[in-house]
């Protein structure tokens, strides 16, 4: 008897927030303003800006740009979006073009080109369902990519066709129609 592959996974939206974009701003603005600090001013012009900048980024990595709204839900005949309004149900066999873009999982490192730890919240689930294109942006965190990565096998068997964009350390089996 095989056990059921169920992933689930959080449905997420992005949070507006004016202090998160102030402090992309401020970020922006006193990294190159440190360099030319060195080159043309004091150290403690540049103590200054360091400081600045690194009161920017501590809280960058700490405040989170998305909120939580429900549940995807993943089977190996159903997608399931479960949200505070309403749940509703499509067929995998009647999906097309399945696509997954996997940009990160949270609390892995943003692919060695940065010492900023990635929220895992920038990942998409997107289909074609009775000719309207359907697009839910997910969480996936480290507990799920193993749950993943057994229902695109299973997927893969079936001959369900997906395709899958990864830019996390992961990897994730491949599918192409």
């Amino acid at each position: 008897m095989k056990l059921q592959t169920v992933v689930d996974l959080p449905l997420l939206t992005a949070r507006k927030i004016f202090m998160l974009r102030l402090l992309t701003w401020i970020l922006f603005i006193t990294f190159p303003l440190i360099f030319l600090s060195l080159i043309f001013w004091s150290g403690k012009i540049t103590l200054g800006f360091l400081v600045l900048f690194a009161a920017s980024a501590i809280p960058m990595q700490i405040m989170r740009s998305y909120e939580t709204v429900g549940t995807i839900r993943l089977t190996k005949d159903e997608i399931i979006i479960d949200n505070t309004q309403e749940q509703t149900s499509f067929s995998v066999l009647e999906a097309d073009k399945l696509e997954f873009t996997v940009l990160g999982i949270h609390g892995e490192f943003n692919r060695g080109r940065s010492f900023i730890l990635n929220q895992g919240a920038n990942n998409f689930l997107k289909f074609r369902y009775m000719g309207e294109k359907k697009q839910f942006r997910f969480l996936m965190k480290e507990e799920s990519v193993n749950e993943l990565k057994r229902l695109l096998e299973l997927w893969s068997e079936n001959n369900i066709p997906y395709s899958l964009y990864n830019k996390s350390l992961q990897s994730f089996p491949k599918f192409q129609k």
